[in-house]
Formats: C-alpha cells, structure tokens, sequence
C-alpha cells in the first residue's frame, strides 16, 4: 500500500510539473492521442565552415585559403568513410567529387576514365597500334565493315563482309565491339590469331596477323568532282597531322587547276585547337 502511495505521489508531482511548464493549454495537447510518431536517423555531421557567411566580397584566394578550403573536402570525405551509417564505394565518392568540382566549371571541362582518355589520345594523335580495320556487332557476332588500306588486315586480305569466329581462339558470339577492338589490339609486332566465317567457306578460315602501327588520316578523301573543275576535301578531325595532310590534299588540287573547293566538315569531331587555328 506505501509502495502504491509513493508511485501515485511521483506521477502527480510529474502531472502537476508538466502543466507548470509546458501551460494548460499545451499540456492539454500532450496526450498518446495527438502525439506524433518521432522518426530516428542516423546523421553524420559535416563541419565545414568555421565561421557565419559574411555578406561582403570575398577575399582573394591566397595559397593558404586554397589548402584551408581542401582541407574541409578531407574533413567531409573521413567524416563520411568513419560514420555513415552503410557501407559506401570510397572510390566513388572521390568520383562523385571530383564531378561536383568540374560541374561549376564550363561545359568542356568533365573527368576522363581510362578508356575515354585512350580513346581520346588516340584521335588527337591520329594512331594506334592494331590491326586497321572497322568493325561491328552484328546477329551476335564481329563483323568486318571495312579494312583501312595499307594496314595488316589489308594487306592480309580480309574483306568486307567477314565475320570474326573467334579471337585468339575466344569465341565472338555475344561480344561488342569495344571487347574485340580490345582484344585486336597491343603492341606493334606481336600477333593476333583470327577465325574468319566468310560467304561461300564452309570452315571458318585462320588468319595470323602482325599488329602494327595504323595511321588515322583526318583528310579521309581528296578529289576533283567528276565533270567539273571543283575540288572536295573531307576533314573528319583536327589531329597532330591535320595541317600537314590538308596542305598536300590542297596542293595536290592547285596542280590540277580547280577553280574552286568544298570544305566539307559534316560530322568533324574537333579536336586540337593549334591545329584547328593552323586549318583557318
């Protein structure tokens, strides 16, 4: 019974404490009926600004305010490895960084991964080191469109039409072609061993062939147009060799005496600006 007393004293004194401070009308409202539910989240705190944003102009940049502002990139990256509350890819969040930096930058400016910078690489320097042909996926296998003239598939004879079979005696079926155009290509010198279905060939033909390095011409044709005395230049880029190749094409039309040319830039994908200045 003194056991009973003593609760029921606690929970008057709490009753009486609460209207005290909350008020009555207040404390009216605090009952299990109206109470909303409270949601739990686990946060991570992100400290990174030192003090209350001034309205003025901000100051020069100086080398110290630079590492200063880096140094709250490193605070937000421990703070999110050291307690989110999942598992996160590091690596992407670095990524996801470095994007957020270049996103307030101009349109031009964007990260590279590996195979866009090779690919990148190889259309301002205007070479690679393979087997020089053009290729596609089709029906679930590599098909030759066309092989460059004077490359290692020229001159070894594949044709338009072929199919791949296999690469290094790994089936092609279902591969794209990046994969193959990957698996095609290495060092100058070495080999490549090619399984090639051709129409009319029951068997599939092996081909051997010597990788080696392949020219990318940006003057992909030059030439009169048939029954005038106009000539035509096709410039798909701007690379290392562009100028170079533009004024042979172009000579080589001035000895043949054109009254006029066409420029034909349709589908040019840019490239180097010297050498874009060095063609105007």
């Amino acid at each position: 019974m003194l056991r009973y007393s003593v609760q029921l004293f606690g929970i008057t004194v709490f009753a009486m404490g609460l209207i005290w401070f909350a008020g009555p009308g207040d404390a009216s409202q605090l009952t299990a009926e109206s109470l909303e539910p409270v949601l739990w989240a686990d946060t991570v705190r992100l400290n990174v600004t030192d003090e209350a944003a001034s309205s003025e102009i901000a100051p020069k940049q100086t080398r110290d305010s630079f590492f200063k502002n880096v140094k709250k990139l490193d605070e937000a990256a421990f703070n999110i490895r050291n307690h989110y509350m999942e598992e996160v890819d590091f690596s992407e969040i670095v990524k996801a960084g470095i994007q957020g930096m270049l996103s307030d930058l101009d349109r031009y400016s964007v990260l590279l991964e590996a195979t866009a910078y090779e690919n990148l690489m190889e259309t301002t320097h205007g070479w690679y080191e393979g087997l020089g042909m053009h290729i596609e996926a089709r029906d679930g296998r590599i098909n030759v469109v066309t092989p460059i003239e004077g490359t290692p598939a020229y001159r070894r004879g594949l044709r338009s039409g072929d199919i791949i079979w296999t690469i290094d005696s790994e089936s092609t079926l279902d591969m794209s072609s990046s994969d193959a155009a990957d698996r095609m290509r290495g060092d100058a010198g070495t080999s490549v061993i090619l399984e090639i279905k051709r129409a009319g060939i029951g068997e599939p033909v092996e081909f051997e062939i010597e990788r080696a390095r392949i020219q990318l011409k940006s003057v992909n044709y030059s030439g009169i147009i048939p029954e005038t005395d106009i000539g035509y230049i096709r410039l798909s880029r701007f690379a290392e060799e562009t100028s170079r190749e533009l004024r042979k094409a172009i000579s080589d039309l001035n000895e043949r005496n054109v009254s006029a040319l066409i420029f034909d830039l349709r589908s040019n994908g840019g490239g180097l600006l010297d050498q874009a200045k060095a063609t105007a």
